[in-house]
Order: structure tokens, then sequence, then C-alpha cells
């Protein structure tokens, strides 16, 4: 996405300055600035370039083609107005940075709100899914603007599948290993039952069937969470936390631990550069058009 200006050299009588005229072009040909009534001196046409970022060398490489042709075009960068600004800080950044710093604390704490059925973290997310769709366009503009920045967000979504990967082989593992199956059930007895002060499944796992003891118990190991007492769980999970949470040592599962450990850490560190990069993003253009970061009602993440 570029501007284009287009300079004429005009024909001056003996003994005046040099004038040129600039039209200012969008990127489909419409005009986003100045146009045919605008001219310039040649200091004011010199100043004009340098003030929209470009470079002396091509400053001077571009007089010297209207000398010597009368005309130049030039590529510049898009104008980017407060307006603008004000919808991407809205609808993009700020709802991006609030959803991945609480991304970093869950990555941090491994609860990672993994759900075996069906498959996925409930806060872990590609970079969309963080937003609403209607605001998808200012992403994509945002990204067209600055390649590396997208390049991040794409990183950012590749850790998310790596990650769940390693998640869904790890709970696979510890669901269907013999030694965590045969501890379940020892957790699982009447006795169990009456001493966590219940006497049928649904009493402590809730709407989940018999049949679903390992994966859900599973998945409480992967998560690893603190569960509040209000929890229907919580009084099995909390009672047996320790030792349940040791069976992400048996021989069989180790090796899948160890990798979703390692992809955590690497999310998390991910993250933590790409909320740098936001956060730089975010000073730079609230300093350089005088907007301020937040107007105190920001837009929630996505459900």
């Amino acid at each position: 996405m570029l501007r284009l200006l287009h300079i004429r050299k005009e024909d001056s009588p003996p003994g005046t300055s040099t004038t040129y005229t600039v039209i200012d072009n969008g990127r489909h040909g419409e005009k986003s600035g100045f146009g045919e009534s605008c001219a310039f001196t040649r200091e004011a046409l010199t100043s004009l370039l340098s003030q929209e970022g470009l470079p002396s060398s091509a400053i001077e490489d571009a007089l010297g083609e209207l000398d010597e042709t009368g005309s130049a075009q030039i590529e510049l960068q898009p104008r980017i107005g407060p307006r603008i600004i004000r919808a991407w800080f809205d609808t993009v950044l700020n709802p991006l940075l609030q959803s991945l710093e609480l991304e970093l604390k869950i990555l941090q704490k491994r609860n990672l709100t993994f759900s075996f059925r069906p498959e996925k973290f409930e806060l872990i997310r590609p970079i969309r899914r963080l937003l609403e769709y209607s605001v998808w366009p200012n992403l994509e503009q945002i990204e067209e603007l600055n390649p590396a920045l997208k390049e991040a967000f794409q990183r950012h979504d590749k850790d998310v599948d790596r990650l769940l990967d390693a998640v869904i082989a790890l709970h696979t593992a510890l669901s269907t290993d013999p030694e965590f199956t045969k501890l379940c059930d020892s957790l699982l007895t009447p006795e169990q039952f009456e001493e966590l002060g219940a006497t049928e499944h649904y009493e402590v796992f809730g709407a989940y069937p018999p049949s679903d003891r390992y994966n859900l118990i599973a998945q409480y190991v992967v998560n690893n969470p603190d569960q509040p007492a209000y929890y229907s769980t919580a009084k099995f999970w909390n009672r047996n936390r320790e030792i349940l949470l040791a069976t992400l040592q048996f021989p069989g599962v180790r090796k899948r631990y160890l990798v979703t450990i390692q992809m955590a850490d690497q999310s998390a560190s991910d993250n933590r550069e790409l909320i740098r990069t936001l956060k730089d993003l975010r000073r730079d253009l609230s300093f350089g058009h005088d907007v301020p970061l937040t107007t105190g009602d920001e837009n929630k993440p996505a459900a």
C-alpha cells in the first residue's frame, strides 16, 4: 500500500524561481492530499519530501530526474491520520494487548485452559479469534502497512497450533496410560466418594458421564487448575492434586509432558516479544499523531 507523488517541473520566466506542481495520489489513484494547484519552490519541495520520510539520496535522485526530464514519480508511505489511529487503538491494538497479556499469565501459570471435548484451548487462541470478526479489516490494514508485525502474528498462531498439538498428545498419553487409569480407579471407589461427601458420580463430575472419567481427570492434570470450592470437582481435585500431578512423571507420559513445557515456554517468550512490539507501535503512533492510547471505553476480547 503506497502513495504516489507525481511531480512536474513548470516553465518559469527568466529570472524567476523554478516551481514544481505536485499531485499526491493514493494507492488506487485517488487524490489523498494536495493537487494540481499546489506549486512548490525547490526548497519547499525538498522540505516536503524530507518530511515524508524520503532519504536524502532519494531526494537528490528525484531532483536530478526533474532537472533532466521535467517530471518524476515517487513512492511514499500512505497518509495515516488520527481517525485511523483511533480506530486501530480501539478495535485492534488495545484489545489484542489485553488478550495477549492474559494469555501470557495463563502460559506462565501453565493452567492452559485445555478442553478435551472439543480439543481446544479456552483462552489461548490465534490472533483473529482474539478479535471481533467485524474489526478484521482494521487488522488487515495494520498488517499490510507492517509486514514484520504480520510475521509476528503468524508466529504467534503457529505457537498456538504447536502447543495444542503437544497438549493433545500429552492428554492422550495420560488418559490411556494403564498406570494412570489404575490410579484413577483407586480414587473413585465408593469409599473415596463417601469421604468426599458424595454418593453419585454426577456429584463429583457434574454432567460428564462415568465413561469420561479418565479424559476429564487427565484434563485437570494437563491444566493443573486452581479450583474454587463451588466447583463440583473441587473436593476431588484439591484432595488428590499432588498424587495426580505426579503421573506426569510416568515413563509413558514424561516425554510428552516435557515437550508441552517446552512449547509453553516458547509461546510465552514469543508472547512477551509480541506484546513489546505492539506497545512500541502504539506508543509511536500515539506520539506521532497526538492520539491518546485509550479513551477509557475499550472493547473487550472476543468471547
